[in-house]
């Protein structure tokens, strides 16, 4: 394949491009008869001379079969006129091939400048749908463990289950809800200890359903 080839074939796979240059011709048909002369039997012949009552001469015998060829000869005519009208075929012809290529290669400069289009286009149409998306709020709390450290597990699980419903994390910050003190006396001897009660707070968000 040349580089003419090739160019003609990309940009026949560019339908916005390929299609003025498509050309869709009506194949005329063939109705001409068939040059081999119909064969006519002689009972053929005989019937034809007994139905329109004419004497069975020799020279009637040729005339009938004369007659006789000529009426098959333009019922065939006809049969295949008539098949030929109910049956349409088309030819397409591609005028990317009469281009030359400086041509072409304008053409494909065309195309990628609708690519580029398209795709800022399309970029534009992504960012006013997000401009004019609504979105729903959610807040989840989870305590600290009894020793004052993070639950993570229970902060796995309430975000896998926020997740499963759509909602995606935005925002994850902790509040201090009190202080949990302790202490244990051994042998008269009493130690304590003083521990921060947070909770984690998770704020998640999801489209708003329209």
């Amino acid at each position: 394949m040349n580089f003419k080839d090739y160019l003609v074939k990309r940009l026949s796979e560019v339908e916005a491009i390929s299609t003025p240059f498509i050309e869709k011709v009506v194949i005329q048909p063939d109705v001409s008869v068939p040059e081999e002369e119909p064969e006519i039997s002689k009972s053929e012949i005989m019937d034809y001379l007994v139905n329109n009552g004419i004497e069975m001469t020799q020279d009637n015998f040729e005339l009938a079969k004369e007659i006789l060829k000529q009426k098959d000869s333009a019922q065939r005519s006809l049969a295949i006129s008539g098949e030929s009208q109910n049956i349409i075929r088309y030819e397409y012809i591609n005028h990317l091939n009469d281009l030359t290529e400086e041509q072409l290669s304008t053409l494909i400069q065309l195309e990628n400048l609708m690519k580029k289009e398209h795709l800022e286009n399309l970029m534009k149409e992504m960012e006013q749908k997000k401009k004019d998306q609504l979105y729903e709020y959610l807040i989840a709390t989870v305590k600290d463990n009894w020793r004052g450290s993070t639950n993570l597990n229970s902060m796995t699980n309430v975000i896998n289950k926020y997740a499963e419903k759509g909602y995606r994390v935005v925002s994850v910050f902790t509040n201090e809800v009190g202080v949990k003190e302790s202490s244990i006396t051994v042998g008269g001897f009493t130690s304590g200890t003083n521990a921060t009660i947070d909770q984690v707070v998770i704020l998640f968000e999801r489209p708003k359903k329209n």
